[in-house]
């Protein structure tokens, strides 16, 4: 699979675009589409702090996709947890690993201009929910116009809210939603910076796992109007039990919890 020709015809006729901040909004910012280079996402409005796709940092990140694919089963090519699951040991590789908040502050405003690229963030521990979204809101949209998967993808910047049992914490958070281009009743919210951890039994080790959740289509119509939802994770529905707080998504001035 030719994943460099795919993304360079699917950028060919796009044009860069500048993704705002959800700081400021209560409706979600939905973005699809493979973005092509020079287009931005705003980290921090109040410092004019930007991420930028670039050409090198999206070669690097095919050529990985590329490995990992010729290194997969027919079986987990087929089976969406399983790319996903590919999809963020990419960005982690990439990234080097979960991203250290002090560390990304620091290189983002001691860079000039205070915009890093997708090249300029490589194997530094600073990657955290935009650039992680970015990267695999850019894999998938590439596997998607290959046909690959039935799934578009939306880069969302929107808010989270952790419902812990000593505090709340509410904050602008970058994720992504698989939208299935042909069944209006499959749609997920894919965090891709925040894996979860189940338990198959009470006594088992917890295990981490991607944060899939599916959605219905009455939440999504919910979430793109503003409020917040509560669904449940695709381990949860296959019975496990989820070590941690509830994770609400959407703006965290209208919360809707849903059963």
């Amino acid at each position: 699979m030719n994943f460099k020709e795919i993304y360079e015809k699917g950028i060919s006729n796009a044009r860069k675009q500048i993704i705002q901040s959800s700081h400021f909004t209560t409706k979600p910012i939905m973005t699809t589409g493979i973005l092509p280079p020079g287009s931005t996402i705003c980290i921090q409005p109040a410092f004019d702090l930007n991420f930028e796709v670039d050409q090198k940092g999206m070669e690097k990140l095919i050529a990985m996709l590329e490995d990992k694919w010729n290194s997969t089963s027919e079986n987990e090519r087929k089976n969406l947890l399983s790319i996903l699951t590919n999809i963020y040991s990419i960005s982690d590789d990439y990234l080097g690993g979960l991203g250290i908040p002090s560390k990304r502050k620091n290189a983002y405003f001691h860079k000039k201009d205070g915009c890093l690229s997708l090249s300029e963030i490589e194997s530094k521990n600073i990657g955290l929910c935009a650039e992680r979204s970015v990267i695999g809101h850019q894999l998938l949209s590439i596997l998607q116009q290959a046909n690959i998967i039935n799934y578009e993808s939306y880069l969302i910047n929107s808010h989270l809210t952790i419902d812990g049992k000593k505090e709340t914490t509410i904050e602008p958070h970058s994720f992504i939603i698989l939208k299935h281009k042909h069944d209006s009743s499959k749609q997920f919210i894919f965090d891709i910076e925040n894996p979860i951890y189940y338990k198959i039994s009470d006594n088992d080790t917890p295990v981490p796992g991607v944060a899939l959740y599916p959605i219905t289509e009455e939440e999504y119509e919910s979430f793109k109007v503003g409020k917040s939802i509560s669904p449940h994770s695709i381990f949860e529905q296959f019975g496990m039990s989820i070590v941690g707080d509830q994770r609400l998504y959407g703006d965290e001035k209208i919360i809707q919890f849903v059963d």
